[in-house]
């Protein structure tokens, strides 16, 4: 026997193993009803399986085989987890220093000011952006770019 197709329009991955081919539908998306599928699973959505149930589509729902229970449900409290005395101890050695942006930046990342950089080493969008303040007409190429911007320089503007 071949696995039955299941489309779902839950969130959630359904985990159902070989019996079923599960297939996921966006509800936001849904317009009718696609014969393909043998069943759905559409809880949350009970005009979709009504559409389903009227093509002759059955309406999948899980027996308590098909779920997969989760190790903490909602009944469940949650205890947090208790702090030993040696992770205690190395917190009072740890050095109470604030943490600043600059401890991960290294100074290789630092880039330097396009300021100091000549026109003829940057890249091409900030090149194309420096000879467009330049002209009236579009910068279609380095070349272009650069003859703007070599007049400019000519010229004492740049």
């Amino acid at each position: 026997m071949r696995p039955q197709r299941l489309i779902s329009f839950e969130k959630g991955k359904l985990d159902l193993g070989d019996k079923y081919i599960v297939q996921y539908g966006k509800a936001s998306f849904y317009e009718k009803p696609r014969p393909k599928f043998d069943l759905v699973y559409a809880p949350s959505h009970p005009k979709i399986e009504a559409d389903y149930e009227k093509i002759g589509k059955k309406v999948y729902r899980p027996s308590q085989e098909d779920v997969n229970p989760d190790p903490i449900t909602d009944d469940q409290p949650v205890s947090p987890p208790s702090v030993s005395e040696d992770v205690q101890d190395s917190q009072e050695a740890v050095d109470e220093s604030p943490v600043t942006l600059d401890d991960f930046i290294s100074e290789d990342v630092v880039k330097e000011d396009d300021e100091n950089v000549h026109f003829s080493e940057l890249k091409w969008p900030k090149l194309r952006s420096l000879a467009a303040s330049f002209s009236d007409e579009p910068v279609m190429s380095k070349e272009q770019a650069k003859e703007i911007l070599a007049k400019a320089e000519a010229d004492g503007k740049l």
